[in-house]
């Protein structure tokens, strides 16, 4: 298969999947983003565990895709924060029906869902995020919802781009995904148990199935397929070289984890609260966080940040 076609096959997949309907909760939150975020909006990303599990309980999970950080804030520190560390993420609430709807929403720039899906992007975290299902629930027009599908789909290839020279040569869809993710949640200070990755595919293996080969195919690597295995041909420097940048990768992944993490507390609403309840709903441990640290959490955020890791919370 040649990239451009596989590529080809990719964009049409990812059209398709963004395309699907959302409940009303979903489209109220998305009304909120909008009122919350005003003219600056060209697009809005659904993902996460809610849309996977088609549900709005919980906490829904956005990406605001902006024109720029200071069209979105102004030329404050919420707009450097978000150059120099991006993205922003805030809590929003909505009315609908008798209840409330939350949502978490991490704001990015067009230039930076570019820059940061692209296959020489230092930072894990966005292109691991939307190589997984996701939902196009607005954009501004036409011209804005073909660029979201063509970032959603280079997320997919740099994905498979970037860690498969780090995984065997002879591998199953379902061990090329898990692997994937195992290895990006580990770039990353996650809350998450050790099957998640398993969880997260189990949730769409056909779908994940699917892209293996036009991934890999568009990412410039050789795949056969024998069995149920696919067969992947990587020189070995290559491999030597994927390795020595993916250690690389994990080192600046936890840094910008620990600053987003702090930034998070000052821009979050409720930030304490939300990453307490984030982290021990995914890893089932206790957190204890005194009232003096939840009325000073940028104070107080490395030390809560400390104990919970030596409790095994973050991994």
């Amino acid at each position: 298969m040649r990239a451009g076609d596989a590529m080809q096959l990719i964009r049409t997949a990812i059209d398709a999947e963004t395309s699907k309907p959302v409940t009303a909760g979903v489209q109220r939150m998305v009304a909120a983003v909008r009122e919350r975020f005003g003219p600056a909006v060209a697009g809005i990303i659904f993902y996460g565990s809610c849309l996977r599990a088609g549900t709005t309980e919980g906490v829904l999970d956005f990406y605001a895709i902006v024109d720029s950080y200071e069209a979105a804030f102004g030329s404050g520190l919420l707009a450097l924060g978000n150059r120099l560390v991006p993205p922003n993420v805030f809590h929003l609430k909505a009315m609908h029906g008798d209840g409330d709807l939350r949502a978490k929403v991490a704001v990015l720039s067009l230039d930076d869902l570019d820059r940061l899906t692209r296959p020489d992007s230092r930072q894990t975290s966005v292109w691991a995020r939307f190589c997984q299902p996701t939902g196009i629930v607005y954009a501004r027009d036409e011209a804005v919802r073909g660029e979201l599908v063509e970032r959603l789909s280079q997320a997919v290839v740099t994905a498979i781009g970037s860690v498969a020279p780090l995984l065997p040569a002879d591998l199953s869809p379902a061990e090329l995904w898990t692997q994937l993710f195992a290895h990006t949640f580990g770039a990353e200070f996650r809350t998450e148990r050790s099957d998640r990755p398993a969880v997260i595919y189990r949730f769409d293996s056909e779908r994940y199935d699917r892209l293996a080969r036009p991934a890999l195919a568009a990412a410039g690597i050789a795949v056969a397929e024998a069995g149920g295995k696919l067969r992947l041909t990587i020189a070995a420097p290559e491999r030597e070289a994927a390795r020595r940048g993916w250690r690389a990768k994990v080192r600046r992944g936890k840094s910008l984890t620990l600053l987003r993490l702090v930034k998070a507390v000052y821009t979050f609403d409720g930030g304490v609260d939300y990453l307490i309840w984030k982290a021990e709903r995914h890893s089932g441990r206790k957190v204890d966080v005194s009232a003096f640290a939840r009325a000073h959490p940028i104070l107080c955020a490395p030390v809560v940040f400390w104990r919970a890791w030596r409790q095994g919370v973050f991994r």
